[in-house]
């Protein structure tokens, strides 16, 4: 068989492969479900309920086996749950899809993917939650149903913060549950039945002391962003250099930064806690980055979704180096000092006018740690042996142009550098009284030796003086004076005890060159 046939009949195989597949009726293998109970761990509250229940959904189930995150929920699928009766054979327990290795957020009353790896539809895997539209997803907490409902005329939306979320018209769902009017409410009941468990009675299950429900920005990707968010406003992204710069006193509010043009070879890891953490109070209007809120009918806050319908706020949930809480920002190239509006607040050596930073135009490498609070540990546990230290080092020639400090196991503080200031200078508010002699009039610190030996000199210099004054004999009678016998006698018993205090001045803790 020559190379052309081989081909024409791989094409022709192909062609009747796709044909026969078409031919077949495609059955969807996943399933949309509301998660009722979540198992956290054996000793949660929940558990035993939810071993319970998982017993009567699957008889032969072993409890002590079950994995932790597993789900029991109802399918909703084709309205199953909304048109059903009030037995539990749309209960499904589900483990989770993910090895342990990648855990998944889901809460009670959220809905989620279901797949069946058998014919038994008892048990299977949850994949994640279901994305909803921008109607009802939410990082903290979505509620699916919110998806179904009619949406309502964006220009006929109130001003008021929570009038988007809340349904209006009938749902949009299947046939069999078109007879279900949605409440004019922003947690409506649309694909369960509601004579035998609804979502509020769902919800009811959750434990607040391990689910923080409050409100989350929303955050936007470039399209080449690798994103992981947490629910309670927790982000990874790997992206490129991107910010509100500290030094922004206003944001742009019609324009995120993620539409700004990408600098070249900027790769970025951001590593943030705490987005637009000055979230605005009700039907306050949200400012730079910071979302507008609501109390919604459940009784805690959580983002408006009106922001991206009509009255937008495009700058939720951006970059931002000023408000954000806590970030860890590391970049292959981006001006740093520039981004966290360093150059008014770095310390100006003695003798220069400006802060030594690189110019205005230079980008480069950098790593950027802000917080409220910073602590750096090294770990001492005298038990198992450990006892770290910490170094911070700049690369260069130890003689010259490299520096470090270094907190070392014994307890010792090592500073190294070819020139070390200690205090201000003149143009931070510092004295500029130093000498003349010293970079910036800035005061040199004092050698102990030095000064020790010096101070000996003049004490004995004095001695000698005094020595001289006391066996002097006067010119005319041979006598000596008494007064000036006393006043040196005096001099030298003081400055013994002068050159006994010398010793008090030298510090047993703080040593130098």
């Amino acid at each position: 068989m020559n190379i052309n046939n081989y081909i024409f009949d791989a094409n022709e195989r192909r062609r009747n492969d796709i044909s026969k597949l078409s031919s077949e009726k495609v059955i969807n293998p996943f399933f949309k479900a509301v998660v009722t109970h979540v198992l956290t761990d054996d000793s949660a509250i929940n558990a035993s309920d939810f071993y319970q229940l998982s017993k009567q959904i699957e008889p032969s189930i072993q409890e002590f086996r079950i994995p932790k995150n597993s789900i029991i929920a109802r399918i909703i699928d084709q309205g199953v749950d909304s048109i059903g009766s009030e037995s539990n054979t749309n209960y499904v327990i589900a483990y989770p899809f993910f090895s342990s290795h990648f855990c998944l957020p889901v809460k009670e009353g959220e809905t989620a993917w279901i797949v069946f790896d058998s014919d038994d539809k008892n048990k299977g895997y949850w994949l994640s939650r279901v994305a909803g539209d921008e109607f009802s997803e939410d990082l903290n907490f979505s509620h699916f149903d919110r998806s179904q409902a009619v949406i309502p005329n964006v220009n006929e939306i109130s001003t008021t913060p929570g009038t988007y979320e809340k349904s209006r018209g009938s749902p949009r769902t299947f046939q069999e549950s078109q007879s279900i009017n949605a409440p004019e409410d922003d947690f409506p009941n649309i694909s369960l039945n509601q004579d035998f468990e609804n979502y509020e009675q769902i919800f009811s299950k959750i434990n607040t002391d391990i689910n923080q429900l409050e409100p989350v920005p929303r955050y936007k990707k470039r399209p080449g962003d690798l994103v992981l968010q947490g629910s309670n406003n927790t982000l990874i992204s790997l992206t490129t250099d991107r910010g509100w710069s500290s030094l922004s006193s206003s944001v742009e509010e019609n324009q995120s930064n993620v539409n700004e043009k990408i600098n070249p070879f900027s790769g970025t890891i951001d590593i943030v806690a705490g987005r637009s953490r000055k979230i605005s109070s009700e039907n306050e209007r949200g400012i730079r980055t910071n979302p507008n809120t609501y109390l919604n009918t459940r009784g805690y806050e959580e983002v408006s979704k009106e922001n991206y319908q009509g009255q937008k706020l495009q700058t939720e949930g951006d970059p931002d180096f000023l408000d954000d809480a806590a970030r860890v920002y590391v970049s292959s190239k981006m001006k740093v000092d520039d981004s966290f509006g360093l150059r008014n607040m770095t310390p100006t050596n003695p003798g220069e006018i400006d802060p030594i930073l690189p110019s205005s135009e230079e980008e480069s490498s950098a790593i950027a740690i802000k917080a409220d609070e910073i602590r750096i540990i090294a770990r001492e546990d005298s038990s198992n042996n450990f006892n770290g230290s910490i170094t911070i080092l700049k690369e260069g020639d130890p003689s010259s142009n490299g520096c470090a400090i270094q907190l070392q196991p014994d307890g010792t503080i090592l500073i190294s550098g070819d020139r070390i200031f200690v205090g201000r200078s003149s143009a931070n508010g510092g004295q500029d009284s130093g000498s003349s002699d010293a970079p910036g009039n800035s005061q040199p610190f004092v050698k102990y030796q030095q000064l020790e030996e010096l101070l000996s000199n003049i004490i004995s210099d004095v001695n000698q003086f005094c020595d001289t004054l006391i066996t002097h004999v006067t010119p005319g009678f041979g006598a000596p004076s008494p007064q000036i016998t006393s006043a040196a006698t005096q001099l030298k018993i003081k400055m013994q005890q002068r050159e006994l205090e010398i010793p008090s001045i030298k510090s047993t803790r703080i040593f130098g060159e």
